[in-house]
């Protein structure tokens, strides 16, 4: 309660209007409940307080009549006094229930929202992660790809390497059989020579040996030619 002396005089002031009420000493329109419940209000009475103070106010009194009927009557003038004087702080409960239910809506909202904001965040971070996988998958596939360029150089580098060494080697080869050649051949053109000396010079030489020389020498220049092909198959 708000303050014990305010609310002993309320108190007072309560007893008397009812009893005034009851007794038919004052108007019947319940405008002196409906001041006193907001005055009660004011004072941060409770429905329990005046519901207590309506129930100390209403012993001692009694109807005129004690009639069944009086008795009834009396009761709900009395009910009815007090539901208008408690009106005021029923009202303020029920603006307090409205203000609560406000709260609570807006708490539903807020954690809605804070759902929502988590979910944004949740899919932020997985979309960052996403992206710092991509990032890292092309870096990778960067490095690799620079590996790959430094052992296709190093290839093409041997290889080439490999083709110069190919290419001496055969024009060793090919020098070699060149000269090798060359060496027969003046060989074979050197026995021819002699040969047809031989024949030139011989005084007593008949027709039948003289054939049989030019039959040898036209068979070595045959053997010559064919060592010729060969050989210079072999350089091409």
């Amino acid at each position: 309660m708000k303050n014990t002396t305010e609310t002993a005089q309320w108190t007072i002031r309560y007893q008397t209007a009812l009893r005034r009420y009851l007794k038919r000493e004052m108007p019947s329109d319940l405008q002196q409940a409906l001041k006193l419940g907001k005055e009660a209000s004011a004072l941060n009475l409770e429905t329990l307080d005046l519901a207590l103070i309506h129930k100390n106010a209403l012993t001692g009194l009694e109807p005129d009549d004690n009639s069944d009927k009086t008795r009834k009557q009396w009761a709900e003038q009395a009910k009815r006094f007090f539901a208008e004087t408690v009106t005021p702080i029923e009202k303020t409960h029920e603006a307090s229930l409205k203000a609560v239910a406000l709260i609570h809506k807006i708490t539903e909202e807020l954690h809605a929202r804070n759902a929502d904001l988590t979910a944004s965040v949740r899919l932020l971070n997985q979309s960052s992660v996403k992206r710092h996988k991509t990032e890292e998958a092309l870096n990778m596939s960067k490095k690799n790809r620079r590996k790959l360029d430094r052992k296709s150089k190093i290839l093409n580098a041997l290889l080439r390497k490999k083709t110069r060494e190919v290419l001496m080697m055969q024009e060793k080869i090919n020098t070699k059989i060149s000269l090798e050649l060359q060496n027969e051949v003046a060989q074979t053109l050197l026995a021819l020579h002699l040969r047809l000396l031989a024949l030139k010079t011989s005084v007593d030489a008949n027709t039948q040996k003289i054939s049989k020389e030019l039959d040898d020498t036209q068979q070595m220049v045959r053997e010559s030619k064919q060592r010729l092909v060969v050989n210079v198959g072999k350089i091409l």
